[in-house]
């Protein structure tokens, strides 16, 4: 069975943040036996002073693989979370059964709306019920599990989040066809959404990070006029996604 699992609130200013929180459920998911794990998105959400946050408004997701059942699976997740999570935090955890839920536009609607609008539990757990989808709170005022249900929704969408973490080249330039091989990308295309010939060469500058598109992970490139060549996108290029 293929799942969905994504958290926010979990952290505070001097604690590790939701995505490491994330990185460290990921790992003891593996460590279990109990699921193999894909990549973390992080989900920008919307920023406004009657939403509580520690300091970006992000939730985190992944997909999950697992053949155990799906209420140990729950359970298991449940506990890590609260383990991991600090005291003063609000958790909110969501996961999504992807053979056996209901309302996919809902879903991602909400998750839609997160990026600009403020939102209430009340709305989320009206959501995650209408969608047979597991939505929890596990700390604090639980505020969580609005974000968490929208990281998820977003997820869903194939259109948004960026990939937790940076790539790693050797080198400081490579042909489409090279940056391909990297197991991390499935794809390098363009700002306005078109893909690169295979020959032509990418520089890299900054760190060079993927974005959710289309489904998949994919590097973003730009043709850049001072250098004459085409670079990956600066993080401050790539915060809207």
């Amino acid at each position: 069975m293929r799942f969905l699992v994504s958290i926010d609130d979990t952290d505070n200013l001097d604690s590790p943040g939701t995505g490491e929180i994330a990185q460290l459920i990921r790992d003891d998911l593996e460590k279990k036996g109990y699921a193999s794990t894909a990549f973390i998105t992080r989900h920008q959400l919307f920023i406004h002073s009657s939403i509580a946050y520690t300091s970006h408004n992000s939730s985190m997701c992944f997909e999950l693989q697992s053949q155990v059942s799906e209420p140990m699976l729950t359970g298991f997740i449940a506990d890590q979370l609260e383990h991991y999570a600090v005291e003063d935090s609000d958790p909110g955890l969501c996961i999504i059964n992807l053979a056996h839920y209901q309302n996919k536009a809902g879903l991602i609607q909400f998750g839609q709306a997160a990026k600009t609008d403020v939102l209430n539990k009340d709305l989320a757990y009206a959501l995650a019920q209408q969608s047979g989808i597991h939505l929890s709170e596990h700390g604090g005022d639980g505020s969580g599990i609005i974000g968490a249900l929208a990281g998820a929704g977003l997820r869903l969408s194939g259109e948004d989040g960026r990939l937790r973490g940076s790539l790693s080249f050797n080198e400081t330039s490579m042909t489409v066809t090279d940056i391909l091989q990297h197991p991390d990308i499935e794809g390098v295309f363009s700002t306005n959404h078109e893909p690169l010939c295979a020959t032509e060469r990418i520089a890299f500058i900054d760190h060079p990070k993927t974005v959710m598109q289309g489904g998949r992970p994919v590097l973003l490139v730009t043709h850049d006029t001072s250098l004459q060549a085409w670079r990956n996108l600066t993080r401050k290029e790539l915060k809207h996604y």
